[in-house]
């Protein structure tokens, strides 16, 4: 920083004057003579004092010029607001209609995951209330079938003792069936199982033939139906051409063929035969291809009627094979029936044991499916409603006010309630003067205070410096944003207040001439004070 010139300064020694004589009211007596040479005696004296004064008039200009070159602090001060940073907030809503429990108050610090509200879904709190007792009924009723279950299957092991002694009596009527079951009849049986398996593939392998041969005709159809629709408007055309050929025609039949009047119109008929002889050629191919596609679509038809009769015929070996079967069934049946008859005179306390523990485990399976099924639908309500509870995506302070008010009370959906902010670290933006831009720089430290709050000051740091208008877009600024330091998540959101940003220090002239320099272009009339 280089000093400038110092304008000179305004003070000048004044002599003192000689006091006027006082004239007294009352003057008193003449004195002696010899007292009016006194004032010549007091002459020297009087030239000492005004050296001295001039003197001390001098040191106290050289102190004040020297003062004013101690470097003092400067700061410069502007308006300012405190704003939260972005992704440093969050907003909750509710995502459907109910009541919302707070675990937390107004004011409160949360960590980022920690649950902050739940929503009570009321209608899904009487469903899960409902399945819990009717889980409970359930629960009741298969314990009562496993007891039953338990008993029958002893009274069905007492039985099976009993049948023990009765098993050696029907051993050989039980080699009899095994050799049945092995004998020339199952093999004939299983041999009718494959023709008629063969069977039915043709007959399936028939049907998919048919649906070809339909899909081929609906696909010629369909043909049909576009060269129709070609058809249409050609017979139109050639209509309309042949009545505007005969108008010609017969204008020109009611004149002189060879006036003036029927020249012109000679090459617009020959036009119009033309037209008309193209027309005809088209329709003439198009009806042709309509004539091929009827051709084809019949040699379909009759193919598909041969595949028709072909599946009826099969379907005919399919039942008489089906009926050989059964015969067979009927001849199996018969033997094993009367065998069965003679080992179920010994088995019938067992059988009818068994039906009932059969009975029994089909009533515990039941209840057991119908449980599960009634647990699973209670874990997805359960997990439903865990879903409905919101946690903290950021670290901070909850700004929503009254949440005690608003705790369980019944709030309609997506209406907001709760705001968490990080508060530790704010935004803050103000507007500092253009003339004080050259002052700052980013990265500067500068003090944010509360407008009402002098005694509490928060450190910040410059980010940014960018142009700027007044609202009215008269003055330009430079808006100056700044990260605020806030270790007591003190909610500062929205705060009115002021910053002081320290600059490089400067003396008094420095600042008198930056001061008259924002009212007054000083270098424009004083090009030597271009520089501060």
């Amino acid at each position: 920083m280089t000093s400038q010139p110092q304008p000179q300064s305004p003070l000048r020694v004044v002599p003192p004057t000689p006091d006027a004589p006082h004239q007294d009211a009352n003057p008193a007596p003449s004195s002696p003579e010899p007292e009016a040479a006194e004032p010549a005696a007091t002459a020297k004296p009087d030239t000492q004092n005004s050296g001295q004064g001039w003197l001390r008039v001098g040191a106290v200009v050289l102190v004040l010029g020297a003062v004013g070159f101690i470097p003092l602090e400067n700061h410069v001060g502007a308006d300012a607001e405190a704003q939260a940073r972005k992704n440093q907030r969050q907003a909750v809503t509710m995502p459907s209609d109910g009541q919302p429990e707070f675990y937390h108050q107004s004011g409160d610090y949360v960590q980022a995951g920690e649950p902050v509200v739940r929503i009570i879904d009321l209608q899904l709190g009487d469903r899960i209330r409902d399945l819990q007792r009717t889980i409970q009924q359930q629960e009741g009723e298969l314990r009562r079938s496993e007891i039953d279950l338990e008993r029958a299957e002893q009274r069905l092991q007492s039985a099976k003792d009993e049948e023990n002694q009765a098993y050696n009596r029907l051993a050989n009527h039980n080699q009899e069936l095994q050799a049945l079951m092995v004998g020339p009849g199952l093999p004939a049986s299983r041999q009718l199982d494959h023709e008629r398996d063969s069977i039915e593939r043709d007959i399936a392998g028939v049907g998919d033939e048919i649906r070809s041969l339909d899909a081929q005709i609906e696909e010629l159809k369909t043909q049909q139906l576009t060269l129709e629709n070609q058809a249409s408007p050609l017979r139109e055309k050639i209509t309309d051409l042949q009545a505007r050929q005969e108008r010609i025609t017969s204008l020109r039949s009611e004149v002189n063929p060879d006036s003036e009047v029927v020249a012109p119109y000679e090459p617009h008929l020959e036009n119009l035969r033309d037209q008309i002889f193209n027309y005809q050629q088209e329709l003439l191919r198009v009806n042709g291809e309509n004539r091929q596609i009827t051709y084809q679509i019949q040699q379909l038809e009759h193919e598909k009627n041969r595949q028709r009769n072909r599946a009826q015929g099969r379907g005919s070996e399919s039942l008489a094979l089906v009926e050989r079967q059964d015969d067979l069934i009927r001849q199996f049946q018969d033997e094993r029936q009367s065998l069965q008859d003679q080992y179920e005179q010994q088995q019938n306390t067992r059988r009818t044991l068994d039906a009932e523990v059969n009975s029994a485990r089909a009533t515990v399976s039941n209840h057991q499916l119908e449980l599960d099924a009634l647990r699973h639908e209670l874990q997805e309500l359960e997990k439903r409603q865990d879903n409905n509870t919101f946690h903290a995506d950021v670290s901070g302070v909850i700004l929503t006010e009254d949440l005690d008010l608003q705790n369980r009370q019944y709030i309609q959906r997506s209406q907001e309630i709760l705001s968490i902010v990080n508060v530790e670290q704010l935004d803050g933006v103000a507007y500092v003067s253009q003339g004080d831009r050259h002052l700052i720089t980013e990265g500067q430290p500068l003090e944010f205070r509360v407008d009402g709050q002098a005694n509490f000051r928060y450190p910040a740091t410059i980010e940014s410096i960018s142009p700027h208008f007044t609202e009215d877009g008269l003055q330009p600024v430079s808006k100056v944003t700044f990260t605020i330091d806030n270790p007591d998540n003190i909610p500062l959101i929205g705060a009115q207040g002021y910053v002081n940003i320290r600059t490089e220090d400067r003396n008094l002239y420095q600042k008198m001439h930056h001061q008259f320099s924002k009212l007054i272009d000083l270098p424009r009339y004083f090009p030597w004070l271009s520089r501060e």
